[in-house]
């Protein structure tokens, strides 16, 4: 019993980092704007110096753009979250080897059954026409590491919206940056959408913090 305690509040302080639906936005968001740049890329003809530019400004602009929003998250957390339903932290070992050791376990077997269904569905050659599927059971990979420790269902959702992309892109025949577009900026309107409506719910049920009486 005591045991079942314990994996209970690791979960919850798990999931708590999440219950806003502002890592999703911020991620989302993050996805989204690489996507658009990697589509944008493609109408850039490959032989010219500008195409070489492009991919620093691409690389710098990216990494600004992870570190701008996770100080973002962090500062939204504190004005909104913070308040409202208090901070809750953990020490990093909280989560056994086992778990870790499942974890990737997931993410193994998702990357692994990609190839199966590639191997299975598609007549031919699995070389770029196998990209797509296994972008989509990468990303989904990616969901479902969240989803596990943390035991957001959403998060699944978010696998197999992932999954749905891969087969959809294999199915139309889009590779190359076409597809790295498409499918960031496709995942990313997926997240946002999610932290959306987690956000919506999230301050609908809770109660901001009661301002002290102005004293006379």
């Amino acid at each position: 019993m005591k045991n079942n305690n314990i994996e209970h509040t690791i979960r919850r302080t798990r999931s708590y980092w999440y219950i806003d639906g502002l890592w999703e936005i911020g991620y989302g968001c993050l996805f989204t704007v690489m996507g658009t740049l990697l589509y944008l890329q493609t109408l850039i003809p490959s032989d010219s110096q500008l195409a070489d530019l492009a991919g620093y400004v691409f690389l710098v602009l990216i990494i600004g753009l992870i570190v701008l929003i996770n100080w973002g998250i962090r500062k939204a957390k504190e004005q909104l979250t913070y308040p409202r339903t208090g901070m809750l932290t953990y020490r990093p070992d909280q989560m056994s080897p086992q778990k870790w050791l499942f974890a990737a376990l997931i993410a193994a077997l998702s990357i692994l059954a990609g190839s199966v269904l590639v191997a299975l569905f598609q007549t031919w050659e699995p070389s770029l026409e196998s990209i797509p599927l296994l972008l989509g059971f990468t990303g989904a990979a990616m969901m479902l590491f969240i989803a596990y420790p943390s035991n957001l269902k959403r998060f699944y959702l978010l696998a197999v919206y992932s999954i749905v992309l891969g087969l959809v892109f294999t199915w139309a025949g889009i590779t190359g940056m076409t597809l790295l577009g498409m499918y960031f900026t496709l995942l990313g309107i997926g997240l946002t959408v999610s932290g959306g409506i987690t956000l919506w719910s999230y301050v609908h049920q809770t109660s901001p913090p009661q301002e002290a009486p102005n004293e006379v």
